[in-house]
């Protein structure tokens, strides 16, 4: 529900020039993920959760881990529990006009239940067209 009104807002924002992130604890794993039940710390079953593929179709943000980047490598991305991760649970979303350097699930825990999620963003401002440029 906190998900689709999120997408809602975004859909029914103007278009801006101010840059979005997005980033927490969603308690879901990707739709990819190979085990999404049966975990030994829980009841957690997120079989029938849509939580990620609504937000992975909000309009002007991407999530900064590619799928086939977890798909190959599932538990590098693992973010819960923090002693003993078995499954990813944390994401950031950031506006499409940035570009993702780097993301890194921190293997330190010492405030959370979760591992933090880092990423290194970039900013390529648009160049101008050919003859529009400014001139000193």
């Amino acid at each position: 529900l906190q998900a689709r009104r999120l997408v809602d807002g975004l859909e029914k924002r103007a278009p801006s020039s101010e840059l979005l992130i997005i980033g927490g604890d969603l308690n879901t794993t990707p739709p990819e993920a190979k085990k999404k039940h049966g975990f030994p710390d829980g009841p957690d079953d997120y079989r029938d959760d849509e939580t990620l593929d609504l937000l992975r179709r909000a309009p002007g943000l991407r999530e900064i881990v590619p799928r086939e980047r977890y798909a190959a490598d599932e538990e590098r991305h693992f973010t819960f529990p923090t002693r003993a991760p078995t499954r990813r649970l944390d994401y950031l979303f950031v506006d499409e006009r940035f570009k993702v350097a780097r993301y890194e699930m921190l293997r330190t825990g010492r405030f959370s239940d979760h591992l933090p999620v880092l990423a290194e963003l970039r900013f390529a401002r648009k160049k101008a067209a050919p003859g529009k440029e400014k001139t000193p």
